[in-house]
């Protein structure tokens, strides 16, 4: 039954509800994950804080159509990655914030995929969203049954939800900061310059002067 049904004892402290208990077992597992598999951990706990079957985590393309996963985790253990049609699900296209709903479809939500299959028709998707507010990717919970506590589950989505777009952008900037290195370690003379004002523009999105 959602939340309630699934989720391990999340120990409350004297005097804390459950509600509290679970917002501070979040806040607890978003500072514990850590490492390459950053996002396989993210996704785990969050699909036992929810006690839903399946979660993921998913990077969107530029037009906001398909998507793929980054890390996924159904009944207790990782999924390859995969890419899927974003539109699929409501709030695919990351600018709808949080939605919840059923696939209404025989095949679950997202059909033809390792999450497809035994059907999981209802989820939770949380958009994630970079500094300029502009969606970049998802994060959705997926189960045979609907949540209990929605807006629990929106609150405990959007922690984590921080901290994986935490991560993303940090990939990002190490990414443009490897180019920056070897467009220097290839340039010579005044291109040295050029190539690596280019790529920290790039890197802090500003234009260059």
């Amino acid at each position: 039954m959602g939340i309630a049904r699934k989720a391990r004892s999340s120990g409350p402290r004297p005097g804390e509800s459950r509600n509290e208990a679970r917002l501070r077992r979040a806040a607890l597992d978003v500072s514990a994950a850590g490492g390459p598999r950053v996002f396989e951990q993210l996704a785990a706990r969050l699909a036992d804080l929810l006690g839903v079957r399946a979660c993921l985590v998913a990077l969107l393309s530029p037009d906001g159509r398909s998507a793929r996963t980054l890390a996924a985790w159904r009944d207790g253990a990782p999924v390859a990655n995969f890419a899927f049609d974003a539109t699929l699900l409501p709030g695919g296209d990351g600018r709808s914030g949080f939605r919840t709903g059923a696939g209404g479809r025989p095949a679950g939500c997202l059909p033809g995929t390792p999450l497809g299959e035994p059907a999981l028709a209802f989820h939770a998707v949380h958009p994630l969203l970079d500094a300029a507010g502009e969606p970049v990717g998802l994060l959705a919970a997926l189960d045979d049954r609907g949540l209990d506590d929605e807006r629990l589950a929106a609150t405990v989505m959007n922690i984590f939800a921080a901290r994986i777009v935490a991560e993303i952008e940090r990939d990002r900037a190490d990414e443009a900061l490897r180019n920056a290195a070897l467009a220097v370690s290839g340039a010579a003379g005044a291109a040295v310059h050029a190539e690596l004002c280019r790529y920290l523009a790039t890197m802090l999105d500003v234009d260059m002067a």
